[in-house]
This record gives structure tokens, sequence and C-alpha cells, in this order.
């Protein structure tokens, strides 16, 4: 039997707060929520249940990066790699 999901649009708020991804080495929980993170390059990293929620990604590459359990809500991702 085939399970068929509905993708709906991101609903995203008309601002950002304009962030870093930095931000989620340093907390207990990784989380992430209401920010735009830009033009970023990072490499080899490893989070274990990393929740992201109306973020917007632009321009960012995340190389050989493992993000395990990821939860993502309303989240965009524009000329990422």
């Amino acid at each position: 039997m085939t399970t068929k999901f509905k993708i709906e649009l991101p609903l995203m708020p008309n601002e950002l707060a304009q962030g870093t991804f930095e931000d989620i080495f340093y907390d207990e929980e990784p989380y992430l929520s209401n920010q735009l993170i830009t033009n970023i390059s990072r490499e080899n990293d490893n989070i274990e249940r990393l929740f992201l929620s109306k973020v917007m990604f632009q321009k960012v590459s995340l190389i050989n990066s493992n993000f395990n359990k990821i939860d993502m809500t309303d989240v965009i991702f524009e000329n990422c790699d």
C-alpha cells in the first residue's frame, strides 16, 4: 500500500532575523527558529537531533555533513549545496 503525503509551501514570517549556523553548536538541544542563514560554507559537521523551524538558507554549502534525526518545519533552501 502506498501512503500519499501532501507537501505544503513553508509558512514564513515577513521578516527573519539574520542568524548564524554556529549558534547550534553551543546548545544542548540544537534549535534554530525564525532566522535567515546566508553565505556560509561548512564542512564535516555532525549534529544529532537538530530542530529547524521557519528558517531560510540562502547560498549555504554544507559539505560532508551529517544531521541525524533532523526535524524541519517551514524551512527553505535557496541556491544551497
